[in-house]
Parts: structure tokens; sequence; C-alpha cells
């Protein structure tokens, strides 16, 4: 498992547990994505789909997840801050999905 994922990752998780609502969230949020499209590639969910590593249901999960990432300026902070447990959940399995695939 990579350490850089968990840091990222409890960055944010930070933010969902905390009452404060700034635009560090942003950068948190930001920065946890990119590290996982890295792995990934771009296209999280066509990647993973097309692999046939995800099902219809979560693929869906994972574009709306994403089409709110790829669009983080212009959401309102307290939406981000109200979300952040779901792109959690999704960036996780993402990940763990990527790992997989690159265990094969």
């Amino acid at each position: 498992m990579s350490d850089e994922f968990w840091r990222l990752y409890k960055n944010v998780e930070r933010w969902a547990l905390s009452s404060e609502v700034n635009d560090l969230i942003r950068d948190d949020v930001k920065s946890l994505y990119e590290y996982v499209k890295s792995q990934v590639g771009s296209s999280i969910a066509e990647t993973l789909f097309s692999r046939g590593l995800i099902s219809g249901t979560l693929y869906d999960e994972i574009k709306d997840v994403e089409r709110l990432l790829d669009n983080l300026d212009a959401i309102d902070l307290d939406m981000i801050k109200a979300s952040l447990i779901r792109i959690l959940e999704i960036l996780e399995q993402v990940y763990f999905s990527a790992v997989r695939v690159s265990k094969d």
C-alpha cells in the first residue's frame, strides 16, 4: 500500500471530521484525486470498467465523483465538505482497484 495515498487520504479525512471549512479543503481533495488519477489514468471510470474491475453501478458513482472533482473550483465549499465521505469512499475503491491491477 502506498504511504502517499494514505497520507493524502488522511488529510482529506481530517476535513471530513472537522467542523472547519476553508479553501484548503479543495487543495487536499485535489491532491488526493490527482494521485489516484496518476495510478489509474486520466479517465478513471472508463479505465477500470474496460478492464472489468468495477460494476456498472460503481462506474456511475465514480463518474459522478469525477464530475464533481473536475469542477472543484466552481463548487461551494459547503457542498464539497458535505461530499467528503462519499469522495473518500469512491477514491479508496478506485485506488484499491488500481493496486489490484498493478499487482496482477
